[in-house]
């Protein structure tokens, strides 16, 4: 009886934890399903239109200027004596336009992923109050808390998983495609594609600037997610014209003029932070970065991916004040979720 006496209070806080894990897990997989659209099909069929353009343009190239196909790709004269008269100091070199092909790959999905996000965000708190179903889900054992935290996991983390994993089996794919137009044309692909380019350095770089996208949006979500959550009607409108109009009256009485600071401070360190925060790797434009980035390496490589760029972000109070901030803004959104009800 007393071992039974004992047991009880060490396994109901494991009980209460358990139930506040699934009830978050629920609201997460509630996100996903309500905007699958975005978050997964989107991605999906940009990067699908990516990788049929690719195959159009490297099937065009596999055939002769006769309109012949002859095994040998032409750009003026055969890929394959191009190829053997290149040395292997400028076969090294080759990394770099790799680089650059799989980076414009990664961002046309980031570019459609903003969208998907800046519009989620938006419309995140609002159109349930539109629709009436926040009466629903207030009913449920779910807090206004969990509800707007469960929203912010999923922008920080959830959308920007999925991108990059879908990103990552793009880019193998394509790279695929290489392979196949190299051996087509009579090359070695271990040479000419898998030597210099490097997938799987690229895709692990990716990987950890999402925690870096994370702390440098957090502004921009809080913000997106406040307009959502204050706005009676037209949220996009709240959360974009309220700071255009805003930076216009600062711009046109030359509010800052008694501090010395410049008008373009407040377009440079709120505006931008708020609307376009959510833009992967946007703080690789930050001061801070740009002092140890520079433009480029003198050997002509960027330095983005560099833990000195890493470490200045981190310890820039640039990053971590706007983060603050993005925390308030969160909180007011969770207050506004719990007194507003309805949508005009």
């Amino acid at each position: 009886m007393s071992a039974m006496t004992l047991e009880a209070p060490a396994s109901a806080p494991v009980m209460r934890t358990t139930t506040v894990a699934s009830r978050f897990t629920m609201l997460l997989r509630r996100e996903f399903w309500e905007h699958r659209g975005g978050f997964l099909w989107a991605p999906i069929w940009a990067a699908g239109v990516m990788f049929l353009l690719t195959a159009i343009g490297f099937g065009a190239a596999l055939w002769h200027t006769s309109g012949k196909f002859n095994g040998t790709v032409h750009i003026g004269v055969p890929l394959k004596s191009l190829i053997q008269k290149i040395g292997p100091e400028d076969m090294q070199k080759a990394t770099l336009a790799y680089d650059a092909f799989m980076a414009s790959y990664w961002s046309m999905l980031q570019i459609v992923m903003f969208f998907v996000l800046f519009f989620y965000l938006i419309g995140a708190l609002y159109d349930d109050r539109k629709d009436r179903s926040v009466l629903f889900w207030k009913s449920l054992p779910v807090s206004n808390q969990m509800t707007v935290l469960s929203k912010v996991v999923t922008a920080a983390f959830v959308v920007p998983l999925i991108s990059w994993a879908v990103g990552a089996i793009l880019l193998f794919a394509v790279l695929a495609m290489v392979t196949v137009t190299a051996w087509a044309s009579d090359l070695d692909a271990a040479q000419v594609v898998w030597g210099p380019a490097e997938p799987l350095t690229f895709i692990a770089e990716a990987f950890v600037m999402v925690p870096l996208n994370v702390l440098w949006s957090l502004p921009a979500i809080g913000w997106l997610l406040f307009a959502s959550a204050f706005a009676r009607s037209k949220p996009f409108l709240w959360a974009v014209a309220l700071p255009v109009a805003l930076g216009a009256i600062i711009s046109t009485f030359d509010v800052f003029e008694a501090m010395k600071i410049p008008d373009s401070w407040y377009w440079t360190h709120v505006a931008a932070r708020i609307l376009f925060g959510i833009v992967p790797v946007s703080w690789a434009f930050s001061e801070s970065v740009r002092d140890v980035v520079g433009n480029w390496k003198g050997d002509g490589t960027p330095q983005l991916f560099d833990w000195h760029v890493f470490s200045s972000l981190l310890a820039s109070p640039e990053a971590w004040i706007g983060a603050v901030a993005g925390v308030g803004l969160i909180a007011g959104a969770i207050w506004f979720r719990r007194k507003r009800e309805q949508a005009d």
